[in-house]
């Protein structure tokens, strides 16, 4: 606990100068401008922060978060005048991919949803459907499956709130 209360304080002052602090059971902390280095005896961890957005790598793997932003190598379409609201992209040890992002996109939540219908049809993928509604929101899920790829996009529209709102998750997997 101590641990994340430590990298929580360096990444909320935004300090710029280079420091080391030691740790629990000889772990050091080693902060420079935007990034810092964990070191433990059973491992690394470097997070890096850029703006809104961060890096966690660590010898698992890594994790790039943001607001407003694509992820490099995002798999899946992103509607025109789309605005991203929030993404991640998590890589294994063994080389697999998650990917998360959420926007919001003109248009409505049955039309967005036959989009991606039809990208994940046209993968080759496994198809699920679902809808529900009821109290001034809709909401599609639409799944897609194949022995590597898993993917959803959950879009969802509540009466007067604007645009609809899309969340998509791609993962991939070793056979």
């Amino acid at each position: 606990m101590r641990l994340v209360l430590i990298v929580a304080l360096v990444l909320l002052t935004g300090c710029r100068k280079s420091e080391e602090l030691p740790g629990d059971n000889g772990s050091t902390i080693r902060q420079k401008g935007d990034s810092i280095e964990i070191r433990t005896k059973d491992g690394t961890a470097r997070i890096d922060a850029e703006g809104h957005s961060a890096r966690i790598e660590t010898d698992q793997g890594t994790m790039t978060f943001g607001e407003g932003e694509v992820p490099e190598g995002f798999p899946l379409p992103i509607r025109p005048g789309a605005s991203v609201e929030h993404s991640a992209h998590m890589t294994g040890p063994d080389g697999t991919d998650v990917f998360q992002l959420s926007y919001s996109a003109a248009g409505t939540a049955k039309e967005l949803a036959d989009f991606y219908e039809t990208d994940f049809k046209e993968r080759g993928l496994e198809i699920t459907r679902s809808q529900q509604s009821g109290g001034g929101t809709e909401m599609f899920m639409v799944g897609g499956k194949s022995d590597e790829i898993d993917a959803s996009a959950m879009v969802m529209h509540e009466s007067g709130a604007g645009r609809p709102m899309v969340s998509l998750t791609w993962s991939t997997r070793k056979k």
